[in-house]
């Protein structure tokens, strides 16, 4: 899986690239921007992404 979140200021859009993971059992590379809480879910694989309070976003475990 890939996770590139965009450098950001407050009021700028914050993005996440998400490819799936597993190499060719991935799905295709999508860029997701975050929502207002800083969140978003892929809509190929269901995998979730959050931003911490610094800004940076990584995938939620559940």
């Amino acid at each position: 899986m890939t996770v590139a979140s965009t450098d950001h200021a407050p009021g700028h859009a914050v993005s996440v690239a998400c490819d799936g993971g597993g190499g060719a059992l991935g799905h295709p590379r999508v860029f997701l921007e975050l929502d207002a809480e800083g969140k978003v879910v892929c809509p190929y694989c269901s995998r979730l992404y959050r931003a911490d309070e610094t800004g940076h976003v990584s995938e939620v475990k559940a």
